[in-house]
């Protein structure tokens, strides 16, 4: 959970965020202006806030009540047959693209220096080098490049590549983020980032990506274990069930799962903006360094891992 304020669902099944103290109210205020932004550009998916206020100096809203299910919830819901899930995921990011494409379609457009904001992360996450420079195993196979050799490959891509910087744009496209409606399969999207304001919108679609690696990182959704090795990590899912839905979904095991919904010539540009996705969480989310002789990865180990999954077999 936020540290800058707490969620809470109210018995009328809305859902209240409000600051925690007065100092960090003016974010949550942004972020009803970046909601009914959004709400412009996505009229039929962006879920509206119906009130808004202040208590003692913090800021709250509550959101129109919705019924469905985060993908989250269907995608690590033990019942819920593989085929079932994978068709959740392929209707949202059908919705998510179309999403997208609005939110590149609005002007005016401004280049954006993303090299620039890979090498300001890269920067900040100096102590972490070391674990970024190893070549892991993951279920007894060796990657062939590093995660530092995805973050070199990326700044020649943010160097070819152009970026655009777009106002409205939502940007968080995570699983907790995007609902389901059943049966109807109608897509909802809340909890715009309004704190990359002015990235590329085709970051949402990166988020997406990153959704599954990071719901076992920082939410608490399972574990990834590590052994050490003669100085090399190697590394399997704890859960049988999380191995079975990287081998049964193609848009969660690789990057390349999720060119159908990526038109040929912005593949370079998701692939880099999903190694800034995954760099940035490391260095916001990292935890002091393990014990070597942990059986159990950490954030900043799991998230790298999750890195190198995704892009091993993407070639844009």
């Amino acid at each position: 959970m936020s540290k800058s304020h707490s969620v809470d669902i109210l018995e009328a099944g809305l859902v209240m965020k409000m600051a925690r103290a007065p100092a960090t109210s003016e974010k949550l205020a942004r972020e009803v202006l970046q909601i009914k932004r959004l709400c412009h550009v996505h009229p039929q998916q962006m879920v509206p806030v119906n009130h808004e206020g202040s208590i003692d100096g913090r800021t709250f809203y509550t959101l129109e009540k919705k019924s469905g299910a985060s993908l989250s919830s269907i995608v690590f819901d033990p019942n819920r047959p593989l085929p079932l899930k994978r068709l959740a995921l392929q209707q949202a990011l059908e919705q998510i693209k179309q999403a997208i494409a609005r939110e590149q379609a609005q002007a005016p457009e401004v280049p954006l220096d993303l090299r620039g904001w890979l090498e300001l992360e890269w920067q900040q996450v100096q102590p972490l080098h070391g674990l970024l420079a190893e070549h892991p195993t993951f279920n007894g196979l060796r990657f062939e490049h590093s995660f530092a050799d995805h973050y070199r490959r990326a700044c020649r891509f943010a160097n070819s590549e152009r970026f655009s910087s777009v106002q409205a744009a939502h940007l968080n496209f995570h699983f907790g983020n995007v609902l389901q409606h059943e049966p109807s399969g109608q897509i909802f999207f809340i909890d715009p980032d309004d704190s990359l304001k002015g990235l590329d919108p085709l970051f949402g679609l990166a988020r997406f990506a990153f959704s599954f690696w990071h719901e076992i990182a920082t939410e608490g959704r399972g574990s990834v274990l590590v052994q050490r090795d003669a100085g090399a990590s190697h590394y399997r899912l704890a859960q049988a069930e999380h191995q079975q839905l990287l081998d049964g979904i193609p848009e969660l095991r690789s990057l390349a799962g999720l060119h159908a919904w990526v038109a040929d010539e912005d593949r370079r540009r998701l692939y880099a903006l999903t190694v800034y996705c995954f760099l940035r969480s490391i260095r916001l989310n990292a935890e002091p360094a393990a014990d070597p002789a942990a059986s159990q990865a950490n954030v900043q180990q799991v998230l790298a891992l999750g890195c190198l999954s995704l892009l091993g077999a993407s070639k844009p």
